[in-house]
């Protein structure tokens, strides 16, 4: 047994943090681009990932059973740091999805993948980004313009902390205040601010 790490003089290397999004002129070709895709279901969840800002796995993994068309609400009973989430689906989202044939459990079902839904949608964005000649952008960057909007919307860090579903033990006290209608009202506005560069 060795008593010592062997490791332990080495220093790590710098994680350099990503900090791209989609600027208003990115959004103007994304939007166009978008209008020209013809995979119904993978351009919904791209839709889905830029107006809710939910990570991909789960979109991927979404049920018809966690959405209340009523509240517009999406329950998502685990999200990566263990908990659930409560997300608001924009008008647009809503529409969307009531729009989307009901065929399985799955909003997004697939007889390919063994888990019964769509596993991946990365060879879509790829195309779309191709068509609006976008580059260095992945897929979490757009749940990043989502969040970098609302801020430039000047919405409050801890209710875009908020929507995003990010764990902060810092945090605690300000989320148990936070109103319903103060992060939905907040989403909304970054939603409309980035769709006004729709053509």
């Amino acid at each position: 047994m060795v008593s010592f790490n062997p490791a332990s003089h080495i220093k790590r290397n710098k994680e350099k943090q990503r900090d791209r999004f989609l600027n208003s002129e990115e959004l103007k070709k994304f939007f166009s681009a978008m209008d020209q895709e013809p995979d119904s279901a993978f351009k919904s969840m791209i839709w889905i990932a830029l107006l809710t800002g939910v990570r991909r796995d789960n979109i991927r993994s979404m049920k018809w059973e966690q959405i209340d068309f009523n509240t517009q609400m999406w329950t998502i009973p685990r999200t990566k740091n263990g908990r659930p989430l409560t997300v608001f689906l924009p008008d647009q989202i809503v529409s969307l999805l009531k729009n989307t044939p009901q065929i399985s459990e799955w909003v997004f079902p697939s007889k390919k993948s063994a888990s019964g839904h769509i596993m991946d949608h990365r060879r879509t964005l790829t195309r779309i980004l191709k068509r609006a000649d976008i580059s260095n952008l992945h897929l979490h960057d757009l749940r990043r313009t989502l969040a970098s909007w609302m801020a430039i919307n000047g919405t409050s860090l801890y209710i875009i902390a908020d929507v995003l579903g990010h764990s902060s033990t810092r945090c605690t006290q300000i989320y148990a205040r936070l109103n319903n209608c103060i992060r939905k009202q907040s989403l909304c506005e970054a939603v409309d601010k980035m769709l006004s560069f729709q053509s």
